[in-house]
């Protein structure tokens, strides 16, 4: 797809097709790890998907049925049986504050999945996992693409962003210390200015790939006399703070 180009309902001058492939080396989804999902315009089996009902004990009969708008489903990749899944792990990109989308069946806790169906006259031995509520997906019905909202405070997406930073550096090898650490050792020259390339690099170590536009957040956010460059101290002072704050 040309960057740029105007989508609509049915995906601009070529349709996109939502995909999926095994967890490999070179594919994955960027914070869960788990399988990664994405647009693409190319067709082949790797974008199949089925709806099934969210009550394991209903798929059989339900198949084909037609589902009402509104209703819950689970929309399950054909070559992978994992379920499109709604993560819990937030990031920063044009559009603000989004929430990663993977594929990845998520089992929701054995006693209330018991409890539900106890109370349907379902006995314990006759129970089927049934996936979670981030499985969990709806049709809307309208006329035109709903427009996703802009941010409008560049502050917001950047502290956003820093709690990001300072969750990953905490899992990450070295901890928060290993990473403030490669973040000091960037300004070579005291200055306090490193390119954004730099810091890239170095916040790759505590497992988190910032795109092109996450870094100019920063870069925005943290200034200094060139604007492909970010001020270390005040960004190691932002993290070390959000870092304090949930810790």
């Amino acid at each position: 797809m040309v960057q740029g180009e105007t989508l609509d309902g049915v995906g601009g001058s070529r349709p996109l097709y939502l995909y999926s492939r095994p967890v490999g080396t070179t594919h994955f989804a960027k914070f869960s790890r788990h399988q990664l999902v994405a647009l693409t315009d190319r067709a082949s089996y790797d974008t199949v998907w089925q709806v099934v009902a969210v009550d394991p004990g209903q798929r059989g009969v339900s198949e084909g049925v037609q589902i009402m708008a509104g209703a819950p489903f689970l929309l399950q990749h054909c070559a992978t049986k994992q379920d499109l899944c709604l993560e819990n792990h937030s990031f920063v990109n044009d559009l603000g504050s989004q929430l990663e989308v993977s594929a990845h069946s998520s089992f929701s806790k054995g006693q209330k999945s018991v409890c539900d169906m106890e109370r349907m006259g379902r006995t314990q031995r006759q129970l089927d996992k049934a996936e979670g509520e981030p499985n969990h997906w709806t049709f809307l019905t309208g006329k035109t693409v709903a427009t996703l909202p802009m941010t409008s405070d560049q502050g917001e997406g950047a502290q956003a962003l820093i709690k990001i930073i300072a969750q990953s550096a905490d899992a990450g090898p070295g901890g928060w210390v290993g990473l403030k650490h490669k973040l000091l050792h960037l300004d070579v020259d005291g200055s306090g200015a490193v390119n954004a390339e730099d810091l890239s690099v170095a916040l790759r170590h505590a497992g988190l790939c910032l795109n092109g536009g996450e870094l100019q957040l920063l870069a925005r956010q943290w200034p200094t006399v060139h604007s492909d460059q970010v001020d270390v101290l005040a960004l190691v002072q932002a993290i070390e703070k959000a870092f304090c704050t949930d810790y």
